[in-house]
C-alpha cells in the first residue's frame, strides 16, 4: 500500500500552525509513530547530555608544524629487442639509482618498488628495427628523512637520466609526538572551558562522567602550496621550486561533567 503525506509546522505570532496534508487514513498512525520517535529521541538526548547536573564541553586544539620528511616516486623506462633485455636494462638502472640514494644515507628500507610493467612496445619500435620492440617500466618510491638532502638527491637522480620524478609529498617523521601534544592541549582546553562556564553560572564541577575523542588528524592549511603531489623538473629545482608544506595537526575532545 503506497503511503504519502506532507507535514510542516510554522510558528506565527506565538501560535503553532500545521500544514499537514493527509492522503490516506492509515497515514494518521504513521504520523503518530513519527512523533513518538521524535519525542523519544529528544528525551534520550536530554538524558544523556542535557539532564540535571550535567555540563557538556568540547575541547579543541591545533598545531601548525613544519614538515620534516619527504617522499617521492621516480620512473625508469627501458627498451630491448626482447623482454629479457628490456627487464634487465631497467633493473640495472634501478640498481644504479639505489646506489645513488644509499650514498646520501637513504637506507634500502626507505626504498621500494611501487609499480612494474613489462611487455611489447606496441607501435613504439623503430621501422625495420627490433631494438625497441619491448618496454619495461619500473617506478620506485623513496622516503627522505632529511629535507636538507631532498634537492641534492633529486638532482643526483636526474643526472642518472631517469625518465621522471613525481608525487613529492611532505609529512612528519614523528607524527605520534605531535598527536600526543594536541591531545594534551585539547584536554586542557576542555578543562578551562568547563571551569569558566561553571564559575559563570555559580556551579561546582564534581567529575567527568563521559569522555569522547574525535576529529584527530593532519591536513595542509594551504591547499594551493605547489609542493604536494607534483612532478618536478631539473629547471624547477635549479630555481628553488621545492618548498616544504606546514602541516596542521588537530584534536577534539567532548567531555560531560557532573555538576552541583
Amino acid at each position: 500500500m503506497a503511503v504519502a503525506f506532507q507535514f510542516g509546522i510554522v510558528v506565527l505570532g506565538g501560535r503553532v500552525k500545521s500544514n499537514a496534508v493527509i492522503h490516506h487514513n492509515g497515514d494518521i498512525m504513521i504520523l503518530k509513530l513519527f512523533f513518538l520517535f521524535v519525542v523519544f529521541s529528544l528525551n534520550l538526548f536530554a538524558q544523556n547530555y542535557l539532564g540535571d547536573n550535567k555540563l557538556v564541553v568540547i575541547g579543541n586544539s591545533k598545531l601548525i608544524v613544519e614538515s620534516d620528511r619527504a617522499s617521492f616516486k621516480y620512473k625508469i623506462i627501458e627498451y630491448g629487442s626482447d623482454l629479457r633485455e628490456a627487464v634487465q636494462k631497467a633493473k640495472d638502472k634501478v640498481n644504479v639509482t639505489v646506489q645513488i640514494l644509499n650514498k646520501y644515507g637513504i637506507s634500502n628500507s626507505n626504498i621500494s618498488t611501487s609499480f612494474f610493467k613489462s611487455g611489447e612496445n606496441a607501435g613504439g619500435g623503430l621501422f625495420l628495427s627490433s631494438s625497441e620492440d619491448f618496454k619495461t617500466i619500473i617506478d620506485t618510491y623513496v622516503i627522505v628523512d632529511s629535507l636538507q638532502l631532498l634537492e641534492d638527491v633529486i638532482l643526483a637522480l636526474s643526472a642518472a637520466k631517469i625518465y621522471d620524478i613525481y608525487n613529492i609529498n611532505f609529512s612528519l617523521h614523528h607524527f605520534e609526538m605531535y598527536d600526543k601534544k594536541v591531545r594534551e592541549l585539547a584536554i586542557e582546553d576542555a578543562k578551562n572551558k568547563a571551569k569558566e562556564i561553571a564559575n559563570g553560572f555559580g556551579v561546582k564541577i564534581k567529575k567527568a562522567i563521559y569522555i569522547e575523542e574525535s576529529k584527530i588528524g593532519k591536513s595542509y592549511p594551504n591547499l594551493f602550496n605547489p609542493s604536494t603531489n607534483v612532478g618536478v623538473t631539473l629547471m624547477e629545482i635549479s630555481r628553488g621550486g621545492l618548498h616544504s608544506k606546514p602541516i596542521k595537526v588537530t584534536n577534539q575532545i567532548k567531555v560531560v561533567f557532573e555538576i552541583e
